[in-house]
């Protein structure tokens, strides 16, 4: 099952989760009021039990025929029915309300508990990574891109300067300006495909989530309707749920990294493209991966059955993290090195001049030697 992931929604559906959970416990517990093996086992007998007919189930209630002992008189007299104008049902069917009521608290703390165990997984607001990257492109990116190029400075006449630190400066630093800013470009990129990966792995985790509370939900809903139809428990409900994984480990696979044999102005635009291909790994989309089958009967079934599910999830998305970092590691060592090889930025050029106008150090050709 798979479904849009709206964190509204999600909140919503796992409330209905608890409270369906609660019910299905408790009408359980109402069907063995209803056995009459279970009754005699208890050392009961058949003179003192009565039948009568009980409201069963919030969600789909029906009506059901449960045993039932009258409390008589000490003397055995009142023929088994109770003294103050009781009717002899009413017993049966207020323990079968408290039944109700303490499931609804068992399945409002199953809720509560699985909110607590995926806090991690459902706060992260995927849009604020793909904010971030619009930021970086539009402050950081951008002005690189289109602000600094040839002749940046409008030192055209740099040949017109010469000795030694003039030779440092234009070889070191101006020159060297529009290769650094390529790189430099490189980098603010690679930020931008760690901040893409980062929402689409988000973006796999609550959609896993949604589609397992719904699978539940699903399975739960069926198992109450079964209730109803034959009034007792027997047979499984099937609900498909899809974890997604194969398509992130594509684009996770195409993040440009490499070593040292990488180019890095040729890699700015494989980084681009990754983040681009990440930023459209969205939680409407059904995803490539693995289908797995949420299958339960009773309710303690269906509590294992979500701890175990989100187990899975959990460890699938931990998977898609060690990916990226694995990726962002590579990337991290490509800025490292150029940052080492001075190009990531021009090194400090040496402007040493022996007097203003000495051969060895920075002046115009028309100065006097």
């Amino acid at each position: 099952m798979s479904a849009t992931f709206e964190r509204g929604a999600f909140e919503a559906a796992l409330d209905e989760v608890g409270s369906l959970l609660g019910d299905l416990w408790a009408v359980d517990e109402a069907l063995k009021l209803g056995n009459a093996d279970a009754v005699r086992e208890s050392g009961g007998n058949p003179t003192p039990y009565g039948r009568v007919g009980v409201d069963v189930g919030r969600h789909h209630g029906f009506r059901y025929t449960v045993f039932w002992a009258s409390p008589a008189d000490a003397d055995g007299t009142n023929g088994g029915f109770p003294s103050g104008g009781e009717r002899p049902g009413d017993g049966a069917q207020a323990l079968v309300d408290d039944l109700a009521a303490t499931g609804r608290t068992w399945g409002r703390g199953v809720a509560d508990s699985f909110r607590s165990m995926v806090q991690d997984l459902v706060r992260p607001v995927p849009s604020s990574f793909e904010d971030a990257v619009q930021t970086m492109r539009g402050e950081v990116i951008s002005p690189l891109s289109t602000q600094i190029a040839d002749n940046f400075a409008h030192l055209d006449s740099l040949s017109d300067w010469e000795g030694e630190a003039a030779d440092q400066f234009i070889d070191y630093f101006y020159t060297q300006v529009e290769a650094s800013v390529r790189n430099q470009v490189f980098a603010a990129e690679a930020v931008c495909v760690g901040l893409a990966g980062s929402k689409a792995i988000v973006h796999l985790g609550q959609h896993s989530l949604m589609g397992l509370v719904l699978s539940a939900k699903e399975a739960i809903d069926q198992q109450l309707q079964e209730r109803k139809s034959s009034h007792e428990v027997s047979g499984m409900s099937t609900s498909d749920l899809l974890l997604l994984g194969a398509t992130f480990l594509a684009l996770a696979a195409a993040i440009p990294t490499g070593g040292g044999s990488l180019t890095l102005a040729a890699g700015a635009s494989a980084a681009a493209a990754a983040t681009g291909a990440l930023l459209e790994f969205g939680s409407s989309q059904v995803e490539d991966g693995e289908t797995t089958t949420f299958e339960v009967t009773t309710a303690e079934e269906t509590m294992n059955q979500l701890s175990d599910r989100l187990t899975e999830i959990r460890t699938r998305v931990r998977t898609h993290w060690d990916q990226l970092e694995d990726s962002m590691g590579e990337l991290r060592g490509l800025v490292a090195e150029a940052e080492s090889s001075h190009l990531l930025y021009p090194r400090r050029p040496r402007l040493m001049a022996d007097g203003d106008v000495s051969p060895g150090g920075w002046h115009h050709e028309s100065a006097p030697r």
